[in-house]
């Protein structure tokens, strides 16, 4: 079959069409309707809202995190689930508020869109039985201004904390990290995982079992 060609003329008025459609679409009012339901990004730094469960983990096999430059070995520390303003964990495509426990990024595993749960692994050093070295309630959770994890260097991330504790962040509170891991280890203990897809499947199902009691 003999392919049909379009007249050049006709080719320039299509093109010039297309671009006053696409003008149309990128007006004001088009992109104010596309950013409907988007809550604003609220003030940082600022304290996590409440941590309503938690475990702590151990993993056979370490990863580098990707939630900072430096790539930080993982292989234990807590999953956690926080209770946060909504535009604080609403996922976005741009630089947000970057979900911090002290100095090191927090990996999100999963924003609830809309809603006010955060499940989170919350990176620690290993002491010698491979726990983290450190008592939940030393670690301060807090906001940091809006950015992209992976581009924070370890130097802009001390710096920002060293500001953050001395404008008065406080770590969790021991009353409120004591009820979050007797929520979350019910008797059984530290969840021994293989590697951080193994970890992450058992975050997710905390979320799906804990969310409706707290929500």
């Amino acid at each position: 079959m003999k392919q049909q060609t379009i007249p050049s003329r006709f080719r320039a008025v299509r093109c010039v069409a297309l671009i006053v459609g696409a003008l149309a679409l990128a007006s004001p009012s088009a992109m104010a309707q596309g950013q409907q339901g988007i809550p604003p990004i609220p003030a940082t730094p600022a304290r996590v809202g409440e941590i309503v469960w938690a475990r702590p983990f151990t993993v056979e096999v370490p990863w580098a995190s990707d939630w900072r430059a430096d790539h930080p070995t993982t292989s234990c520390g807590w999953i956690v689930v926080l209770r946060a303003e909504s535009g604080m964990c609403f996922p976005r495509q741009v630089a947000s508020p970057v979900l911090m426990a002290n100095d090191m990024p927090v990996e999100v595993i999963e924003p609830v869109q809309g809603g006010t749960l955060v499940v989170a692994i919350v990176r620690a050093d290993p002491n010698a039985q491979s726990l983290p070295n450190v008592a939940l309630s030393s670690i301060t959770l807090w906001w940091s201004a809006p950015a992209l994890p992976e581009q924070i260097t370890a130097a802009a991330a001390q710096e920002s904390w060293n500001a953050a504790s001395q404008g008065g962040m406080k770590p969790v509170d021991e009353r409120a990290a004591t009820k979050a891991l007797d929520a979350g280890a019910k008797g059984v203990g530290p969840l021994q995982a293989k590697d951080r897809q193994e970890l992450s499947d058992a975050a997710l199902a905390a979320r799906l079992a804990f969310e409706p009691v707290v929500r």
